[in-house]
């Protein structure tokens, strides 16, 4: 028996082993309770994004978006949390593009110490615009505590994450302006609406 972690991965074995098609069977991962509802302030966008520094997580295109939001004048705050082989040029990249005053890496945290920031925290948004996933625990995580999601449909990921239910959902090859329009929805959305998003995030996990 072989279980992939999401229905795009039993597709994916079932085109290339056919006669096996009988052997594969989704197993979704998953994750424990936290215990923990994120804080959340409208007085400007709290971003948070959790992975490691490469090149297929596509931080650089995040940050294109981020500068757009500077020259709209949107007040936002943005936290990576992960390090990697990218990380002193996604680093260098950030520092180039955006004002560091409104950035924040907090570099490795054990997965406790990622529960605790989340505690600590104000977060509007968890964002994953990754160029591939299977299902990403982190977005699954951060579901667990009532954040919407912004993220790519590749992989399994549009198996968790519905569009204008729980977040936005992004075109695999997404565009700066996809990005940001996704983020200013957030930003004018009513209290209502956005709570909704909160709700719908949780009751998805």
């Amino acid at each position: 028996e072989v279980f992939p972690v999401s229905q795009d991965g039993v597709q994916s074995l079932v085109r290339k082993f056919p006669n096996y098609s009988n052997k594969i069977t989704v197993k979704r991962l998953g994750t424990f309770s936290t215990n923990t509802i994120s804080k959340f302030n409208r007085d400007k966008l709290y971003i948070v994004s959790c992975s490691i520094v490469r090149k297929v997580k596509r931080l650089d295109l995040l940050i294109e978006a981020l500068a757009e939001l500077e020259k709209k004048e949107v007040p936002y705050h943005w936290t990576h949390i992960g390090d990697g082989p990218e990380f002193q040029r996604i680093k260098k990249l950030a520092q180039n593009k955006l004002n560091m005053e409104n950035v924040h890496f907090t570099r490795f945290l054990k997965n406790q110490d990622v529960i605790n920031w989340y505690k600590d925290n104000y977060v509007t948004v968890f964002i994953n615009i990754s160029a591939s996933e299977g299902v990403p625990v982190s977005i699954m995580e951060a579901m667990s505590m009532q954040i919407p999601i912004i993220a790519t449909d590749v992989g399994g990921t549009g198996e968790i994450v519905e569009n204008n239910k729980n977040g936005f959902l992004l075109p695999e090859n997404c565009s700066v302006h996809e990005i940001v329009d996704a983020l200013l929805k957030l930003k004018k959305m009513s209290i209502e609406d956005y709570n909704s998003l909160r709700h719908n995030a949780f009751s998805t996990w």
